[in-house]
């Protein structure tokens, strides 16, 4: 493995630990919080869930960015939480 698939392979785990860290806080906010929110929840979480499993078997610019997109979805739908 090259320096680069290295370097890729680690800034991927890094953002597949922070998806997987916002979307149980996300889950949790989301149980209780209004109907609206529970709606964008249930149209995030399954999306979740293949770019994870995706980006696990891949590590690729593209399971990067769709990881870095998950990440800035779960943080705006846990801004409109709070």
């Amino acid at each position: 493995m090259d320096d680069t698939s290295k370097k890729l392979n680690a800034e991927l785990e890094k953002n597949l630990a922070q998806l997987r860290a916002l979307r149980d806080e996300v889950r949790l906010k989301a149980h209780l919080a209004s109907m609206e929110v529970k709606d964008s929840w249930r149209e995030l979480e399954p999306r979740l869930g293949a770019i994870m499993d995706q980006a696990a078997k891949s590590a690729s610019e593209v399971s990067r960015k769709a990881v870095t997109e998950a990440i800035q979805a779960l943080e705006k739908l846990r801004a409109s939480i709070r």
